[in-house]
């Protein structure tokens, strides 16, 4: 799929996952994931930047990755979705987090690269990716 010119979307700017324990979600990314997670106490949420860049300008953006607690409508819809996460290195992050008793499905590989699925302790569904093409 290509990008569209008209396209007011130029990637991912950030996700937020609402939880009923930010601290301890916000703690288990950075434990598992090696993600810096920032406080921002006054929003009550962690946070981890990605720098990126905007292919037709150049100039430098952040994509956040957001924990925080969720408003009410929000926790009352108990929505599930899935993270795609863009990894380096699939098999040993696989392994790591096995070793940390963190279920993980086995990788598969597919032509857009290597994919495994996990959980994290909140029930969110994430899909880490290792783009072997590049």
């Amino acid at each position: 799929m290509t990008r569209s010119s008209a396209s007011p979307v130029a990637g991912i700017g950030g996700v937020f996952l609402f939880s009923e324990r930010p601290d301890a979600l916000a703690q288990w990314y950075e434990q598992h994931l090696g993600l810096a997670m920032e406080h921002a106490p006054q929003h009550g949420a962690w946070f981890a930047r990605f720098a990126c860049r905007e292919l037709e300008s150049g100039s430098e953006r952040y994509a956040l990755f957001t924990v925080l607690t969720a408003p009410r409508r929000l926790r009352r819809e108990g929505r599930q979705f899935t993270v795609n996460l863009r990894v380096h290195d699939l098999p040993a992050l696989v392994q790591r987090l096995r070793d940390a008793q963190v279920k993980v499905t086995d990788v598969e590989e597919h032509a857009e690269g290597r994919f495994a699925w996990t959980r994290d302790p909140d029930g969110n569904r994430l899909e880490l990716w290792e783009d072997t093409a590049v």
